[in-house]
């Protein structure tokens, strides 16, 4: 998490991630006036975006009633406020905003002023999970050798045994989802050398379901 959001720090967090994926998405910009060989001008790339995409199982620190270190990031900067455990949707201006380095074939792509939209899943006999689609600042990419990382030895607890509470009613079902449906926007900045600031859920439509 970003101490001054648009601001990035070293990542400091491993993430027990599936299937994860970070892309620049920046604007390309074509200038094309008349010239007298033909061709255009050089174009240049806009504002320095990027997405991040991973899926992570819901599970606890392992020592105590908390999330998982980077699960509990990665809420706080889909719109939650995190309030001695308990997680509930919060006003822009209590946002939090995240970097990320992540290492793909002898690379290390980094975004920072992360925000994004997060889908939270379960079905019975199996792990919760939760899918974020996270936008930020794209840096470019570097050479880097592997990281030397311990994951999380933690084994999610599987949705079952469990209480289920919505809307003060306990429902028998065997499954379950919850999309925020994050709208995320940018804080754009012309001073900012990337052209924003950082990211921050600017909206949201939830939409839930249920199966008995």
């Amino acid at each position: 998490l970003e101490t001054d959001r648009g601001t990035a720090v070293t990542a400091n967090v491993p993430v027990l991630a599936f299937d994860p994926t970070a892309n620049q998405d920046a604007e390309f910009i074509p200038r094309k006036p008349a010239g007298a060989s033909g061709s255009n001008a050089q174009g240049y790339l806009g504002a320095r975006t990027g997405s991040c995409s991973l899926r992570v199982e819901m599970m606890g620190n392992g020592s105590s009633a908390e999330l998982d270190p980077a699960v509990a990031a990665l809420l706080q900067v889909c719109g939650f406020k995190d309030t001695a455990g308990a997680y509930t949707p919060c006003h822009p201006y209590d946002q939090k905003s995240l970097s990320i380095s992540f290492h793909e074939d002898g690379l290390l792509k980094k975004l920072h002023g992360c925000a994004g939209n997060v889908r939270i899943e379960g079905e019975h006999g199996k792990p919760c999970y939760a899918t974020f689609d996270l936008k930020g600042i794209w840096q470019a990419p570097t050479d880097v050798a592997l990281p030397a990382v311990s994951l999380p030895a933690v084994v999610a607890p599987r949705f079952q045994a469990c209480t289920f509470t919505l809307d003060a009613t306990s429902p028998k079902i065997d499954r379950f989802s919850f999309d925020m449906g994050a709208r995320v926007e940018a804080r754009e900045d012309c001073v900012a050398p990337e052209g924003i600031l950082h990211y921050y859920v600017a909206d949201r439509d939830p939409v839930s379901s249920e199966e008995h």
